[in-house]
């Protein structure tokens, strides 16, 4: 039985790539107002541009480590049910990747819970 087909790798190459760019753009056009006000909007097309081959190597990165990660799954799944699965462990990552920076930029913090000292 076949680890990988072409149509699976390539398939499983989009699951990692679309969170990793999705993002990449969400935030290059944050920025952009201020990079065309800071130069030209040459310069600003130019630093989204930097971000996405950023993100393309990042997701050339994510994705050999999920098909390395794939070679751990049981032989005895066929090749779109690990697919799935690899698929739904990238998403949910990058997701909770993208909350934590989310939090971090808009400065917000869980609520810490008070810890009441027994000995006072």
């Amino acid at each position: 039985m076949k680890q990988y087909s072409k149509q699976g790798l390539w398939s499983l190459f989009l699951v990692c790539a679309f969170p990793l760019h999705l993002w990449t753009i969400i935030l290059a056009f944050r920025d952009f107002s201020w990079v065309t006000e800071r130069t030209n909007s040459w310069d600003a097309v130019g630093v989204l541009s930097y971000g996405l081959i950023f993100a393309f190597i990042e997701s050339v990165v994510v994705f050999l480590a999920i098909v390395l990660l794939g070679f751990l799954v049981s032989k005895k799944w066929e090749e779109d049910r690990r697919n799935v699965m690899l698929g739904n462990l990238v998403l949910i990552a990058s997701l909770w990747a993208m909350a934590s920076y989310l939090f971090f930029m808009l400065n917000v913090t869980l609520p810490v819970r008070q810890l009441v000292s027994w000995y006072s």
